[in-house]
């Protein structure tokens, strides 16, 4: 008889996921699913080839014999699963029912730290809030970050470059602060707060005060003006507020005085003659330290020579001394040294110390010329230099008799402002 054909068809089969976990599972979470394929009767055997298991975005594929295969979803909500047999050559295809899966937001942590603590007053202080995924959640954040100082806002809704934000501010007033970084969180993660340890400590800033003269050296009864400048030491910034105090040595000579814009002056025409050893003393305010200036010399003198003191030629020895050093005088007779000394004003000075020293200072043979000069106008000796209210001068009245005649005698005033004036005669 003919031989009889008979028909094999593939056997038909069902796809069940039995497992999805974790279930919930957060953002960039490897989530394991597992699956059965079964084989519907009147067929036997065992189903080769693969699985797919999918929410319609995300899949993985996996042989039949794996029983499971891991899906990592990057984005939060409502899943639902399918895993579909591709089939093979004695086995239909099949899917499974969807299975429903919840992804949730992925937690967060947010660093904070100060570029520099602690800082001054004025400082550029940079602030990055560093946001990280805590595991088992992954991926990358989005959204802002908002800086706060306490409960006050310093920077609102800062965007993420990469996982960081960053603010810069000099304007931090001095004292502590409490910093903390707000991540706002996004679809994916979820928000969190990152606190700077120890908070950031904002001192004051240093300064410096620099002191100038209107006129060094100045004359006697001259107006001087000592300007005092206030600086701030980098890295801080800002304007001072406050006073500078003028000293002299440890005596104040004008207290208090209020800045105007950085600087603050002081005039005065009261200095004494001499050297004066002037500071200026910054107070510092709520921002700023205090700062005393180098100490300046101030040097106070009297009129040079070449100018007049009442009509006379100052700073220089008065008649009947010859300024040349002509004069030639009797041996034994008493000598008159006179000159005057003048402010500012060409006011002859007559205070207490104007003279500091009176010394000889050589002794030549001969005179200069032989004429002897007997215009003396008395014949009582000093001990010293005296003023001399009525001419207003300075007079020595010199006595020659312990002096040898036939010579000339040089000699030497120095004042108190350091400056000298000399004189020469000869006996005969």
């Amino acid at each position: 008889s003919a031989a009889a054909q008979h028909t094999v068809n593939k056997a038909e089969t069902t796809t069940t996921i039995t497992s999805d976990n974790p279930d919930p599972s957060v953002v960039g979470q490897p989530v394991t699913v597992g699956y059965t394929v079964a084989v519907n009767a009147p067929g036997s055997g065992t189903p080769t080839g693969n699985v797919t298991v999918s929410d319609g975005t995300v899949s993985c594929t996996a042989p039949v014999a794996a029983g499971s295969c891991s899906l990592t979803f990057t984005s939060a909500g409502a899943r639902s699963l399918t895993a579909t047999y591709a089939g093979d050559s004695n086995f239909n295809n099949s899917a499974s029912a969807a299975v429903s899966h919840t992804v949730d937001k992925a937690s967060t942590s947010t660093a904070l730290s100060s570029s520099v603590n602690p800082s001054v007053f004025g400082q550029s202080v940079t602030f990055t809030a560093s946001v990280n995924v805590l595991a088992p959640g992954a991926g990358t954040p989005t959204g802002t970050v908002t800086f706060m100082d306490g409960a006050n806002t310093l920077a609102a809704n800062v965007a993420l470059n990469g996982l960081q934000a960053t603010f810069t501010t000099s304007a931090l007033s001095v004292g502590s602060h409490s910093i903390s970084a707000v991540y706002s969180g996004d679809s994916n993660f979820n928000t969190s707060t990152g606190s700077l340890t120890g908070g950031e400590v904002v001192n004051k800033a240093n300064t410096s005060t620099p002191m100038s003269s209107s006129a060094n050296p100045s004359l006697l009864n001259q107006f001087v003006t000592f300007t005092a400048t206030v600086s701030v030491t980098a890295p801080g910034s800002g304007t001072p507020t406050g006073s500078v105090t003028f000293m002299d040595g440890a005596n104040t000579l004008a207290a208090n005085v209020a800045l105007n814009g950085l600087q603050a002056t002081f005039t005065t025409s009261s200095l004494p003659v001499g050297s004066h050893s002037i500071t200026a003393v910054y107070s510092g305010d709520g921002n700023f330290n205090g700062s005393t200036s180098a100490a300046l010399s101030q040097l106070v003198q009297y009129e040079p020579a070449g100018t007049l003191c009442l009509g006379a030629p100052g700073h220089q020895i008065l008649q009947p001394i010859n300024a040349d050093g002509s004069s030639v005088f009797k041996q034994g007779s008493t000598v008159p040294a006179k000159f005057r000394v003048c402010d500012v004003n060409g006011t002859s000075i007559g205070t207490a110390g104007v003279v500091s020293s009176f010394r000889l200072i050589s002794i030549q043979n001969g005179t200069v010329v032989s004429t002897v000069d007997e215009s003396v106008d008395s014949t009582t000796p000093d001990s010293s230099f005296r003023w001399d209210p009525t001419n207003m001068q300075w007079i020595f009245n010199m006595n020659t008799k312990s002096l040898s005649a036939n010579k000339t005698y040089a000699y030497l005033i120095t004042l108190n402002d350091g400056t000298m004036i000399g004189l020469q005669f000869g006996l005969k």
